[in-house]
């Protein structure tokens, strides 16, 4: 992969009604000059912890927290 031209981050948090479909959203782009980084905000519902532990791609890294950050503590997460 070539340097990413853009950088995406998600964070979530009992998100799974719609974490599935952002995810989906960004590996389906045409373009492959991106990276994303998901924040898995502690104390999730199992359903989004499933969705998070199954989702795979070769430009996504993953992180879980253990203790709940809030958003701007998830945001500051991925942004580092």
């Amino acid at each position: 992969m070539n340097k990413p031209l853009i950088t995406i981050g998600i964070t979530a948090y009992r998100e799974n009604k719609y974490l599935a479909k952002s995810l989906n959203s960004v590996k389906n782009q045409t373009s492959n000059d991106w990276r994303a980084i998901l924040v898995l905000d502690g104390g999730n519902d199992k359903k989004t912890f499933i969705i998070f532990d199954e989702f795979e791609h070769e430009n996504f890294q993953k992180y879980a927290c253990d203790q709940n950050l809030g958003a701007y503590g998830s945001r500051n997460k991925a942004i580092k």
